[in-house]
């Protein structure tokens, strides 16, 4: 799979909530080996465009396809072995242990051979999540951020795998309650996702995580799309400006790399 190949491939799609529309026409693509940045102000459809892309939401109009099939055709747990989501208010019982919610992870493979893996991924993700010392802890006893990176260990459990297989992951607002540190290595993390093959999709509001971190972009307003394309290209104060709403000034860091304000 090269790295233009779309995991995720929407063209067109209309989503509706009751007889609204949330998103008009949008076309979108998650590729393979690169991390998509949504960007938009609140309400824009950011999250409602992710759940389409997961298979969470299906459209009234537009077609969805996974890996060159159509989502919908796909089986639910065939899909959850290559295609693993954090959702924005992520939820697991208070009375779970650490390490239980995330080998919730690894249902997807539960019955096959690779549930023999299940206790090395679990350990394994708690490690690259950076949760090793929350292990032993119940999850209601944990504050916001301490959950999201149960919660992202947990998605990092579902796609643990021993050999390299086409696979998605979709993050919706995924730094949210979380520390600069840990958003930090989450967002880097996320990066050596995409640098394993993975195609990566983020909700962030933060523009400058985005130039640092992600590939592409995709600029949302009112359900509608306002630009995409590369990073380099696309976050830029024309675009940003028409998106959020409000004059955005781009600057250089003293290496080179650039930076946002609001002007």
């Amino acid at each position: 799979m090269t790295a233009m190949t779309a995991m995720i491939e929407a063209r067109g799609i209309v989503v509706r909530h009751g007889r609204d529309p949330v998103l008009h026409g949008v076309d979108a693509a998650v590729r393979a080996g690169r991390v998509l940045a949504v960007l938009g102000p609140n309400g824009a459809g950011k999250s409602t465009l992710l759940g389409a892309l997961a298979g969470d939401l299906r459209p009234a109009a537009g077609s969805l396809t996974f890996d060159g099939r159509p989502l919908a055709g796909w089986r639910p747990r065939d899909l959850a072995r290559h295609r693993a989501v954090l959702p924005q208010n992520a939820v697991a019982a208070p009375d779970f242990l650490v390490e239980e919610v995330v080998a919730l992870g690894r249902l997807p493979f539960a019955r096959s051979a690779e549930a023999l893996d299940d206790a090395r991924a679990v350990a394994d993700a708690l490690r690259d999540a950076g949760a090793e010392a929350l292990a032993g802890r119940l999850y209601g006893a944990l504050s916001g951020g301490e959950r999201q990176r149960v919660q992202w260990a947990r998605l990092l459990a579902q796609i643990w795998s021993r050999t390299t297989r086409p696979g998605a992951v979709l993050l919706d607002e995924p730094t949210a309650a979380m520390d600069l540190a840990h958003q930090t290595a989450l967002l880097r993390e996320a990066r050596a996702l995409a640098g394993r093959g993975l195609a990566v999709a983020a909700v962030l509001h933060d523009v400058n995580a985005a130039a640092l971190y992600a590939d592409d972009a995709l600029l949302l307003r009112d359900g509608r799309v306002v630009g995409s394309g590369p990073v380099a290209e696309l976050l830029q104060p024309s675009p940003l400006t028409a998106c959020f709403g409000v004059p955005v000034e781009r600057l250089t860091r003293a290496d080179g790399r650039p930076a946002f304000v609001v002007g």
